[in-house]
């Protein structure tokens, strides 16, 4: 029995995810599908037991097709079914990107490289200088 709750656990945690991913509040989802309040919360938190047409409903309000849902859900068998979260959150998204979601965001630029404090202190008192007008003082006196 364990084995189906694991999966009723994971197949609840990619519907949120999809959710999520397509930018809808439960509230939202709700209303497109036609629920009273609160339905959504209860069908994705658990406190519903999770029924096929559950499934189906919710992927239809976040227009994801199930084929693409139980491909993510249940790898091919020569795609490890676990394993690193980010190859299965990378083959969902590339599986949505398929079904014409937009692509993927461009990842956030790297960090520079950290300066120490009194780099960045004498970079400041140079800027100030500079909009101030006022010359570097002699190496001595810095």
């Amino acid at each position: 029995m364990a084995m189906v709750e694991d999966e009723i656990r994971r197949a609840t945690k990619l519907l949120a995810t999809l959710v999520q991913i397509a930018g809808l509040s439960r509230e939202e989802l709700d209303r497109l599908l036609g629920q009273g309040r609160g339905y959504a919360g209860q069908v994705l938190s658990g406190r519903v037991e999770l029924k096929y047409r559950h499934i189906l409903a919710i992927l239809e309000g976040v227009d994801v097709e199930p084929e693409i849902f139980f491909r993510v859900l249940y790898p091919e068998p020569d795609e490890p079914r676990q394993g690193a979260g980010g190859r299965v959150m990378e083959r969902l998204l590339e599986r949505l990107h398929l079904a014409g979601y937009p692509d993927r965001p461009t990842p956030p630029p790297e960090a520079p490289e950290a300066i120490d404090t009194a780099e960045l202190e004498r970079r400041i008192q140079t800027v100030i200088r500079e909009v101030f007008g006022e010359r570097e003082p002699p190496a001595g006196e810095r």
